[in-house]
């Protein structure tokens, strides 16, 4: 096959194939079918409504805001305390197991 390499050269490009691609999404046959008239197209010659990828594109989302220092302290309390509790549940664990074991060690 005779591909072309890529270059500058006018006369080069120009000789290039333009591949037409012929589906029904194309502009040309629904306008020959009547289905899209002239009404639909912009200035560009593309149909209203329709977006190129890059604009469907969405603006990131801002992160969300930072919290004022009451809220940080008062979460931070919070944890304390919840980090409290968690220590207390597993001494309580602790205090089970060494009773289950025993009880099984008696029973046993």
């Amino acid at each position: 096959m005779d591909t072309p390499i890529d270059t500058n050269d006018r006369a080069q490009r120009e000789s290039r194939p333009v591949i037409v691609r012929r589906s029904q999404s194309c502009v040309w046959d629904a306008a020959a079918l009547g289905v899209v008239t002239s009404a639909d197209l912009n200035s560009r010659g593309e149909l209203k409504g329709r977006r190129l990828p890059f604009q469907m594109q969405e603006k990131p989302r801002r992160l969300a805001h930072v919290a004022p220092r009451a809220d940080v302290a008062a979460l931070a309390a919070e944890i304390r305390q919840l980090e409290k509790l968690v220590e207390v549940q597993a001494k309580n664990l602790k205090r089970q197991e060494t009773i289950v074991r025993a009880l099984c060690d008696f029973i046993n």
